[in-house]
């Protein structure tokens, strides 16, 4: 073991490298040539608008996701098909995007989003260990609070 910390090369300043000697002078060229279009074709950019910069960032900026829970429940289910259908029919869940299909056929990933709250669930994976509980005993008890019962 030694007595260096590893992390004291981000304490180092940032230090400029010189770019490969072939590439900068292809960017070089190619920087060069688009700069020279205008003289070349001075009618190829009559009509373009530069100074939309609001425009532009409007155009980049997508809206911000909704806030997420701190803990969203997953389940591992035995026909996660079946349990998508149950959960929007049953509860009127709206699945999030198509399910992720593995090429065994099975599910391993699907979103659906619930009162407000998201819900992930898979078929399950025994073989890294991930099982959907048994009919007779289960692990996990979820509640879903409604205004009326009937």
């Amino acid at each position: 073991m030694n007595d260096r910390d590893p992390l004291d090369v981000l304490r180092t300043g940032d230090l400029p490298i010189a770019p490969d000697p072939e590439f900068a002078a292809g960017l070089r060229a190619r920087l060069e040539s688009a700069a020279n279009l205008f003289e070349q074709q001075p009618d190829r950019t009559q009509g373009v608008i530069m100074s939309g910069t609001d425009t532009a960032l409007a155009e980049l900026t997508r809206p911000a996701s909704p806030p997420r829970p701190a803990a969203v429940p997953y389940l591992a289910v035995t026909d996660a098909r079946a349990a998508i259908s149950w959960y929007t029919d049953a509860f009127g869940a709206a699945l999030v995007g198509d399910p992720v299909e593995m090429d065994d056929g099975r599910i391993g990933h699907a979103e659906l989003t619930l009162s407000g709250g998201v819900l992930y669930l898979a078929d399950e994976y025994p073989e890294i260990g991930l099982r959907a509980p048994s009919p007779q005993a289960v692990s996990v008890s979820l509640m879903l609070p409604v205004v009326d019962t009937d």
